[in-house]
């Protein structure tokens, strides 16, 4: 937990339009290059999504170390 940055913080979008609108890139996917990063931000949107249908009130983050190591989404609930 030394290794903890605090003000880490990462931004998902809800729509990968919307990202694709604001870096300007509207290739074809066997064309790009950030592939691994349109899955991340679909499968984080949608597990929020689907967190905020269900009522979930605990809390969601990401968690990077200082060597770069990281947990994309963390869910806590009550401590746990």
């Amino acid at each position: 937990m030394r290794n903890e940055l605090k003000k880490s913080q990462k931004i998902y979008f809800y729509d990968n339009g919307v990202r694709n609108a604001i870096i300007g890139n509207y290739s074809a996917l066997i064309n790009r290059t950030d592939i691994g990063t349109l899955w991340e931000n679909y499968l984080m949107s949608e597990r929020i999504k689907k967190l905020e249908y269900e009522g979930f009130y605990g809390y969601c983050y990401f968690w990077r170390t200082t060597q770069q190591q990281e947990i994309d989404l963390l869910e806590e609930l009550d401590g746990q």
